[in-house]
């Protein structure tokens, strides 16, 4: 993993009892109370400073850095102006670019070069700023627009603002001026809105819960083992597998929990994020997966990449070659490490393997083979993704491929005798934690069981999603529930009731409780 910033106890975690009791409850008091006065003006002022000192207090460093950023990009988006100056527009991309490729890139450029070479090469480590991946994105998307006339140049609080509203500053989504602006200015947004209040709550009472109770409990088991084939320990081959579906249900939970909690937050402030996750291990193919996960990162390759390689209008080769160059690049852009291109290049290959099959014109006999196969590629892909390096990752490879030993727990001895399967040649594992072991495995199920059949918070909700292209979205939702045997129909989405309002309640009851009972942990998605 790349080196970043994160500097343990004083973080303002999401999940942790400073931000829910003492930041967040000032900032959105006084916000509210400001909303109605001076058109917006000041509360919008307020929000943009709260947010600078949300990310200053998870380190002051770099502050200066986000500040300068800004305001930089502010400059150059008011220099390309009417006219569209390419020559500014230019200038921007090579700053923005820069300042990723210095603080994100240079140690593992260096690292690679030494490694070849054999010189060492004298320079400090650089610190990773938390968010940097995800605040640059959204100004290169801003003048990217701003270069194809396609934005207007707003003022520079609401600007601030659209960069650094806290709910999405550290880990996205990743945001278009389109749908944050006209939020930011729009006199309807100065009124009160109890619904998405009430919205807000329930989605941050999930996502608190889905973090402390399922994330975090899959992910203690995955940590463990991951740990132990890091240091040199070859795996069982059913520890090695449980280890990596363990790692697929963390990462789906902690992902999801933030996307819930950070467009929760910022409905308690009456603005709407765009749907930023959509149950995608339900997916029935990989190019439905990637239409449901992190799907702002997915819009912003398609349409600041993608399209720009040439998309599709040059051939299918060319189409492939641009799809595996995408996922190639996003790989690289989750870390500055070879496991993240490898994630990505498995993703390409599954891509390709996907239109490939698609034109084709062959079906599976059954949808829930789909589901399976899908969700095999992934926890595949997953390995490297979590890996601290190529070495563990092939270890983990190497016992799920059955080549190292096929140990099975002492209970599976009973079982096959009763089969008449002689167990001699099996290695029966011993697991120093055997109760920690079979509470995982319980888990495990749960979580599995969840993330395969349970529809996500925001269709209970049947939340309706701001995005530019909105459309494209429900209309893949409307294509995905055709082809489900019993879709969640919107129109019998839940209301706010009372009875949703207690569980609201309960949720965040447990969610609380449970922060008091161990140290808050970060979310997976902020060291990238």
């Amino acid at each position: 993993m790349s080196p970043h910033s994160h500097r343990g106890a004083d973080q303002v975690l999401f999940n942790s009892n400073v931000f829910l009791f003492v930041y967040l409850p000032v900032v959105l008091v006084i916000f509210h109370l400001l909303r109605p006065r001076t058109d917006g003006r000041w509360a919008m002022g307020w929000l943009a400073a709260a947010s600078l000192f949300f990310y200053g207090y998870w380190d002051i460093r770099f502050l200066p850095l986000l500040a300068g950023s800004i305001t930089v990009n502010y400059l150059l988006a008011r220099a390309i102006g009417p006219d569209r100056r390419k020559s500014v527009f230019i200038a921007s991309l090579v700053f923005n670019l820069g300042l990723l490729a210095f603080f994100k890139y240079a140690n593992f450029f260096v690292d690679n070069v030494e490694a070849l070479t054999g010189f060492e090469i004298a320079m400090r480590q650089i610190v990773l700023p938390i968010g940097i991946s995800f605040f640059t994105f959204t100004q290169i998307a801003f003048l990217v627009d701003r270069r194809q006339g396609k934005a207007a140049q707003p003022g520079i609080v609401n600007y601030t603002l659209f960069v650094t509203f806290f709910p999405h500053l550290i880990a996205g989504p990743i945001l278009h001026h389109r749908e944050m602006m006209s939020q930011f200015e729009s006199p309807e947004g100065r009124k009160w809105n109890g619904g998405a209040f009430n919205a807000g709550l329930f989605l941050l009472a999930v996502g608190l819960v889905k973090k402390v109770v399922i994330a975090d409990s899959v992910g203690a088991f995955a940590a463990a083992r991951f740990a132990r084939v890091a240091a040199g320990e070859q795996l069982e081959a059913m520890v090695a597998w449980l280890t990596a579906l363990a790692y697929h249900l963390q990462i789906y939970f902690d992902f999801s929990a933030y996307c819930e909690m950070a467009m929760g937050l910022a409905l308690l402030f009456g603005i709407r994020f765009p749907a930023n996750f959509d149950s995608p291990y339900q997916a029935r193919s990989i190019v439905d997966f990637w239409r449901r996960w992190h799907m702002t990162l997915s819009r912003f390759l398609r349409d600041y990449l993608y399209v720009p390689l040439g998309g599709n209008r040059h051939g299918e080769g060319q189409r492939l070659a641009n799809l595996m160059i995408v996922m190639l690049l996003g790989g690289l852009w989750h870390g500055a490490a070879w496991t993240f291109v490898l994630w990505g290049g498995l993703h390409g290959l599954y891509l390709i393997v996907n239109h490939a099959w698609t034109r084709s014109g062959l079906k599976l006999p059954w949808s829930w083979l789909a589901l399976v196969l899908t969700n095999l590629a992934v926890i595949v892909a997953w390995v490297p993704f979590r890996a601290d390096s190529l070495a563990t990752a092939a270890s983990l490879y190497h016992s799920m491929l059955f080549l190292g030993d096929t140990g099975l727990p002492l209970e599976m001895a009973q079982v096959l005798a009763r089969f008449g399967v002689t167990v001699d040649n099996v290695h029966f594992f011993a697991e120093n934690s055997r109760m920690e072991f079979y509470t995982g495995i319980v888990w495990i199920l749960g979580a599995g069981t969840i993330a395969l059949f349970a529809p996500s918070a925001l269709r209970l909700l049947a939340f309706q999603p701001i995005a530019t292209d909105q459309e494209t979205l429900e209309a893949g939702w409307a294509e995905r529930a055709r082809s489900r045997p019993k879709p969640f129909p919107r129109r019998r989405g839940l209301t706010f009731t009372t009875t949703l309002a207690c569980i609201t309640g309960l949720l965040l009851f447990v969610g609380v409780r449970l922060i008091n009972g161990a140290p808050a942990s970060e979310f997976l998605y902020f060291q990238f």
